[in-house]
């Protein structure tokens, strides 16, 4: 947090650009001017994950949107935050966050999302499965499709309500603020509570990555499942659980009868991969890589169609993420590719590796030295390296 004029102070955010639009959409405000009593936690205990921002109901973070050199309404949006709620279950309007085209998405009470017009009126009300817990966090997104005539809403990294309306568009990124939990200088009120991880995307996000941003991962499990995910599933329409089978079916992946979001928000690391609970089936790779599994024994398999690869790789752009460093090479293997995955080992790694380090490695420690190799730390028999 920096300094700036009038007490003012400087919060970033994530606002990220699809590549496709990269070229087109070049005006991008990476931080917002904070305002009133907003303060950030001095140490990293506020936050979902280190520090969050505290908000009194009367102040909040201003990001000022300039003019783009095209129609915002040509991208899709997704906008997100995490939210830790200091207030009752009241009916009253909050405002979550406001969007440069004076539309808002407010919380009623902690029991109700609505969505207001630029007039203030209310364009949707969505009634929450559960109510919003108090002082315990919540992820709430909105993914603004077709320019702003579709909205759908995200509850803890799963697709819960769809707006539509044919003559009615709401969350246009026009210039102007973009407001999150009270309009400098307005009259509403604003929310009161912790706040963290504000995303703005000009892009649409796959069932994975919406569960990604809230903190967790996307697993699967068919109505004979009787474990504690159950009643997560639950909260959700049907018609949700068949848009992530639907997703599946078309990657040509097994669909299962309910998903469910793999997340703890009570600690740092409470859910992960390695922990999803027995009888549910992490999904993740099956959504993001369904090409794969890569192994080091075979060439890397060719990916210049995968959706979620070409969020990164086009055509315009250059060297690693150009859309041919997806391609196919039938002449090297893996374990000799010089490409690498953002998430994927290293080629070569010297030092003392632990033993277990990666699936099938070497039961004991593993001292490489400092020319290190990439060999000996091939997992036996060959898992997928994903």
């Amino acid at each position: 947090m920096h300094p700036i004029s009038n007490k003012k102070r400087r919060k970033e955010t994530s606002r990220t650009n699809h590549p496709g639009i990269l070229s087109r959409i070049v005006n991008i405000n990476c931080c917002g001017a904070a305002f009133g009593n907003m303060r950030l936690e001095p140490i990293a205990l506020g936050g979902i994950h280190g520090k969050g921002a505290w908000v009194d109901g009367n102040s909040g973070i201003a990001y000022s949107i300039p003019a783009q050199p095209q129609n915002v309404g040509d991208s899709d949006w997704y906008v997100s935050v995490f939210a830790d709620c200091r207030f009752g279950d009241d009916g009253t309007d909050r405002l979550l966050f406001s969007f440069p085209d004076q539309t808002s998405v407010q919380l009623r009470g902690r029991s109700h999302v609505v969505y207001q017009d630029a007039a203030g009126s209310d364009a949707a009300i969505i009634n929450l499965p559960v109510t919003l817990p108090e002082k315990a966090w919540s992820h709430l997104a909105v993914q603004v499709l077709n320019g702003g005539y579709e909205i759908e809403f995200y509850l803890n990294g799963l697709l819960y309500h769809r707006w539509t309306n044919p003559i009615q568009n709401l969350f246009q990124m026009v210039p102007g603020d973009l407001s999150l939990a009270k309009i400098d200088g307005g009259t509403e009120a604003g929310f009161r509570g912790w706040l963290d991880e504000f995303k703005v995307f000009a892009d649409s996000m796959n069932p994975e990555t919406a569960a990604n941003h809230a903190g967790g991962t996307i697993v699967g499990f068919n109505s004979d499942y009787t474990g504690p995910l159950t009643s997560q599933a639950n909260l959700y329409p049907d018609w949700a659980h068949a848009e992530i089978s639907a997703f599946l079916a078309n990657q040509g992946e097994t669909t299962y009868d309910y998903y469910a979001n793999w997340a703890d928000y009570s600690d740092d690391g409470a859910a992960h991969l390695l922990n999803i609970p027995v009888d549910v089936v992490s999904l993740r790779h099956n959504i993001l890589f369904p090409e794969g599994p890569i192994y080091h024994d075979a060439p890397r398999p060719q990916s210049t169609q995968n959706k979620f690869c070409q969020t990164c790789h086009s055509t315009s752009s250059l060297d690693g993420l150009a859309l041919a460093a997806l391609d196919l090479d039938t002449f090297s293997n893996a374990a000799d590719d010089f490409r690498r995955q953002p998430s994927q080992q290293p080629r070569q790694v010297g030092g003392n590796l632990p033993a277990n380090w990666l699936p099938g490695s070497q039961a004991g420690a593993t001292d490489l030295g400092l020319s290190g190799t990439h060999g000996s730390f091939r997992p036996s028999p060959t898992p997928p390296w994903r």
